[in-house]
């Protein structure tokens, strides 16, 4: 197998976005491939120290796992250090040379079982659509506050099982092999009942046990992209397929003083300059 070979003086190793620990287990969030072996070299810098390898061209092998829940993997690597053959009166040379091997097969099994109860859970809230009575309107989410804890709520309360036990397997995991990173981020859209649809990205948390939201974009039944701030409202051209799709949005967005004609096809959201207009007058 194709071996990762990483020579330097010693001088201290780069740090990344990891945590190394002692007992061979590194935990590496949504790491490529370079950062992953980048993280295994620097645990070997850590923890196998360079006095250990007493005598030019002494090696020392030790076997790390790295496990990245983002990714759902883990990844083996045996790790080598060895000291460089080289002159007495030059400062000693070391090196690490990284080769990908198999992962113990209860690491494998309790991933799987992440992965199967994260299957689980996604399909589980993938087929819920969000009701009126959470959020009535693609066009409801400019400028507004509420929304996102509205849905996360909504979330949190028709899927409690399918979150109840991908928070067990995950703790499970994490109190065998000492983890501190437990968050599982997914990236989901829901379609709402009203048209249109919501992505947002999901994060798993388990102090409390429960799905924390964080909303990407928001898309009308015509296929229009809502802004969330109504700064971003005036000038943005919408294309609408009837009449009634036009008056609902007038209906939002007439609370921040700006309307579209109540027409298909291309339109443009501008200021409502004549407040006398229906589309401008704000009912409730």
């Amino acid at each position: 197998m194709k071996k990762i070979v990483l020579l330097t003086l010693v001088f201290g190793a780069l740090m990344f976005a990891f945590i190394a620990k002692a007992s061979n287990i590194v935990e590496c969030f949504d790491c490529d491939a370079s950062k992953e072996s980048t993280a295994v070299s620097n645990w070997a810098w850590q923890y196998i120290p360079n006095a250990s390898l007493t005598s030019p061209g002494s090696v020392i092998s030790k076997t790390v796992t790295v496990i990245d829940l983002a990714q759902r993997e883990a990844s083996t690597y045996e790790v080598k250090k060895a000291r460089l053959p080289g002159s007495p009166m030059q400062p000693a040379v070391y090196s690490v040379a990284l080769s990908k091997v198999q992962t113990e097969a209860t690491i494998q099994m309790q991933m799987s079982e992440i992965v199967a109860a994260d299957n689980e859970m996604k399909a589980a809230a993938k087929a819920l659509v969000v009701p009126n009575s959470v959020v009535s309107n693609a066009w409801e989410f400019v400028n507004c506050a509420y929304c996102q804890t509205r849905i996360r709520d909504f979330l949190n309360n028709s899927i409690p099982g399918q979150i109840e036990t991908l928070v067990q397997v995950v703790n499970h995991f994490a109190q065998t092999l000492g983890l501190v990173q437990t968050s599982l981020p997914n990236i989901f859209k829901m379609n709402l009942e009203s048209g249109g649809n919501v992505t947002f990205k999901l994060t798993l948390t388990n102090s409390p046990v429960e799905l924390e939201i964080e909303l990407m974009s928001v898309t009308d039944e015509g296929g229009n992209v809502v802004p969330f701030n109504a700064a971003n409202l005036k000038g943005l051209n919408l294309y609408i397929t009837n009449p009634a799709q036009a008056n609902i949005i007038n209906t939002f967005i007439m609370h921040y003083s700006m309307y579209i004609p109540v027409r298909t096809g291309r339109v443009t959201i501008t200021d409502c300059l004549r407040p006398d207009l229906p589309t401008c007058k704000v009912t409730n």
